[in-house]
Parts: C-alpha cells; sequence; structure tokens
C-alpha cells in the first residue's frame, strides 16, 4: 500500500481534518529544523551516540 498524503486529501475534504492537525505539522517542521541546527543534519533522527554492543568480546574471539 501506497503512501497517503494526509495534506491532500484535508484540502479536498476540510471537514475530515482532525482538530489541530496544521498546527502540530508545522510545530514537527519547527522541531526537526531546531534539531538539525543542534545536531547537524547526519544525526537529526537519533541521539547522535553510538550504542556499543551487548557482548562485544564474543563477537571478535575473544579468549578467556
Amino acid at each position: 500500500m501506497s503512501d497517503l498524503d494526509w495534506d491532500a486529501i484535508f484540502e479536498r475534504r476540510p471537514d475530515l481534518a482532525p482538530p489541530g492537525y496544521q498546527e502540530a505539522v508545522e510545530q514537527a517542521h519547527v522541531d526537526s529544523e531546531l534539531r538539525y541546527e543542534r545536531q547537524g543534519r547526519k544525526r537529526a533522527g537519533g541521539s547522535g551516540k553510538s550504542k556499543g554492543g551487548k557482548f562485544p568480546g564474543l563477537k571478535h574471539g575473544a579468549t578467556q
């Protein structure tokens, strides 16, 4: 199933738009831009920290 274009749907049928939808979309764009400014475009989706492995020594043949 393809993604729905909710903006286009709500333009054609404004009676279906939930209250506060447009404000929430605008706020999400603002928040995203602020996150990009703080963390840079490549790391805007996450915290910027890499996760350590659960058992890092086992994968590469740690000796006992």
